[in-house]
């Protein structure tokens, strides 16, 4: 069993087992949303970056995107998409310089840390100064989740790295609302700009619109910092 963020991470984010569940070439929305915030020109790193899909996006905008992620196999995938990928532990030293990047990107990667404290200073450590974080991870009081929850149905929570109340464990250990993460990341150096979601989601509803209005109802956090 594995006993630690990098074997878990390796071991459920595999491209080659494909035992996360995940359809590899479907890209969600929240990227297009960060992509727009980064821009041109920007030399970044993408943190988790899985096979690459997504970091594609970033390297279609003409931005030179370095990557690191758990997974040998994700990593030999992303590298086929033109990005810089190495593996590498999330939770120790990244494999780079001080002052190295305009923009850290992590995506979906912090509720799987067990030591998000080495995770957001090293996060903070690569960035030049001025430079900007962008953070995404699952909302868990979305409109969708608080009407579960309200039912006595919290089917999001995982008891172990194995064991999960719905089908599968994806490997989630940690869980932020906006504030949390808000007083996290700002307690480690950063400044928030700029906070939205993707989508609100019900049964047979979803509306970016109002995840616009009222992001804190969204399906996911999406946040930018600039480093003090």
């Amino acid at each position: 069993m594995a006993k630690n963020t990098l074997e878990v991470s390796s071991s459920i984010y595999s491209v080659k087992n494909n035992t996360n569940g995940y359809i590899d070439n479907i890209i969600e929305p929240r990227i297009y949303i960060v992509s727009r915030w980064i821009g041109e020109n920007k030399k970044i790193l993408d943190v988790g970056c899985y096979n690459g899909v997504y970091a594609k996006v970033f390297l279609d905008n003409k931005n030179d995107v370095y990557g690191i992620d758990a997974s040998s196999d994700a990593v030999a995938e992303a590298s086929k998409h033109g990005i810089k990928a190495i593996v590498a532990n999330l939770e120790e030293r990244f494999p780079f310089d001080d002052e190295t990047f305009d923009v850290v990107h992590a995506g979906e990667v912090i509720e799987h840390l067990y030591d998000t404290d080495i995770f957001v200073s090293e996060c903070n450590r690569v960035l030049k100064r001025n430079g900007t974080f962008i953070v995404t991870t699952p909302n868990t009081l979305s409109l969708a989740r608080r009407i579960l929850y309200l039912f006595g149905n919290g089917k999001f929570f995982e008891a172990s790295n194995t064991f999960s109340a719905e089908e599968r464990s994806v490997g989630h250990i940690r869980f932020f609302t906006k504030k949390l993460l808000k007083n996290f990341i700002e307690a480690n150096g950063f400044k928030m700009n700029k906070f939205t979601s993707d989508y609100v989601n019900l049964p047979l509803f979803r509306s970016n619109f109002l995840a616009k209005i009222v992001p804190t109802f969204g399906r996911i956090l999406i946040m930018q910092f600039f480093k003090k």
